[in-house]
């Protein structure tokens, strides 16, 4: 487990050189930008799935379960990953938004909240009602905060309506998918 937390180290340290030096190689930031994101979800995939088929295997329980779930949302936003790396590098389409990516990214919360759900289930009892409800309140708020700052610029903006609801979709999803639900 050292040699993968040094390996991750590694490429750590190498992406913030080369994205704290991009101004020297802008044609090659551009690419590189739309084509490693899918190659780190694809290992992420990858790895998920190899603890998938661990606990499949030994477990066979809720949790084998949740991580399936888990497991499919990584693989909907690897999708993602690629079909926008797809429209960047081989179509050369510049920043299409929305797009058929988003339809796979926001798909990807899908069983992201069902793992969630089941998860909180699964070890609910040790998680104290102040908790819940200190992570209710947050997420109501930033919920808010979020949809309340983005009203006046999304609907200025004139854009269609899969745009307006991509542009409140992200924040909001991630506001609620947030690791402070523990």
């Amino acid at each position: 487990m050292l040699g993968i937390y040094k390996i991750g180290l590694l490429i750590a340290v190498g992406l913030t050189l080369i994205y704290a030096l991009q101004g020297f190689y802008p044609d090659f930031i551009g690419v590189f930008s739309n084509a490693f994101p899918p190659i780190i979800a694809g290992a992420a995939v990858v790895v998920s799935g190899l603890s998938l088929e661990r606990y499949w295997r030994h477990a066979k329980g809720q949790f084998s379960v949740i991580w399936l779930y888990f497991t499919c949302g990584l693989f909907l936003w690897f999708i993602g990953e690629a079909v926008w790396a797809g429209y960047t590098l081989i179509m050369g389409v510049e920043l299409p938004y929305p797009s058929a990516a988003d339809i796979f990214w926001i798909g990807g919360y899908i069983p992201f909240f069902i793992a969630l759900y089941l998860y909180v289930k699964l070890f609910g009892s040790t998680i104290t009602k102040r908790t819940l409800a200190l992570s209710m309140v947050m997420t109501g708020a930033l919920t808010i905060l979020v949809t309340s700052v983005l009203l006046t610029p999304v609907f200025t903006a004139e854009e269609n309506l899969v745009a307006v609801v991509m542009d409140f979709a992200y924040p909001i999803l991630d506001f609620h998918y947030f690791p402070w639900h523990y």
